[in-house]
């Protein structure tokens, strides 16, 4: 068999997508030979017989497949996170529209004073590679890394979903200060509804973010640090 990179230098391959959905999701152990294994059947089988569409729809069959394998049996607590995700943006969506229009839970400002320091704050005493390694091991199987390294990915989460309450909890009684001094009996229709709606939906995204970045930090620390302390 071919190495996958000899064959992936014709001007005819795979789909891109495909190819970069197989590298995250199939471990690094057996990525080589089926990857391998799928190209050189595409290259020198289902192109010549069943031309380019249909031999695309057939990688991406195998695609498919390979990854549901894949993460079925071996990674069913990347699995349970993404799905939880999945259900935790759903519900809150959905309680969103039944609450009444979706527009009134979007407002930038509350967005702005929350997500962006929050993140800044875990740069600040992690790293940006940190942050990457962070999303990574929520989402795919990463092995052969320093447990310094996950250690500082679960701080990184730790760091800005604590932040994310801090600010949120700060400009939430901002919010109220204002309220509080510039509401009288002729403006308090006027002031008091826009001003109320920042500052509640302010601790609304703060609550959201600690959320997700709680069920991360709790993921990454069960399935990788518990994983190293039983095996030493």
């Amino acid at each position: 068999m071919k190495h996958p990179s000899d064959l992936l230098d014709s001007n005819i391959t795979p789909p891109a997508l495909a190819l970069r959905i197989l590298n995250l999701s199939v471990p690094v152990a057996a990525r080589e030979h089926l990857i391998g294994d799928l190209i050189e059947e595409y290259v020198t089988d289902r192109l010549p017989e069943q031309g380019r569409a249909r031999a695309n729809l057939w990688f991406w069959k195998q695609t498919i497949l390979s990854c549901y394998e894949f993460l079925n049996k071996q990674q069913g607590g990347i699995m349970a996170f993404i799905i939880s995700m999945l259900i935790f943006i759903a519900v809150g969506i959905m309680a969103m529209v039944l609450s009444g229009e979706f527009s009134m839970f979007v407002n930038l400002p509350s967005l702005i004073v929350v997500v962006p320091p929050a993140i800044t704050f875990g740069l600040a005493v992690t790293s940006f590679e940190s942050m990457k390694l962070s999303i990574k091991l929520c989402i795919s199987e990463q092995k052969g890394i320093p447990e310094k390294n996950i250690r500082l990915a679960v701080k990184f989460v730790n760091v800005t979903g604590n932040s994310s309450v801090l600010m949120g909890i700060i400009f939430t009684l901002v919010g109220a200060i204002a309220i509080a001094s510039n509401v009288n009996t002729e403006t308090f229709s006027k002031v008091f509804g826009p001003a109320f709606a920042v500052c509640v939906l302010t601790a609304f995204y703060a609550a959201i973010l600690k959320t997700i970045c709680y069920v991360a930090e709790q993921k990454i620390e069960v399935q990788y640090l518990m994983e190293s302390k039983e095996k030493s």
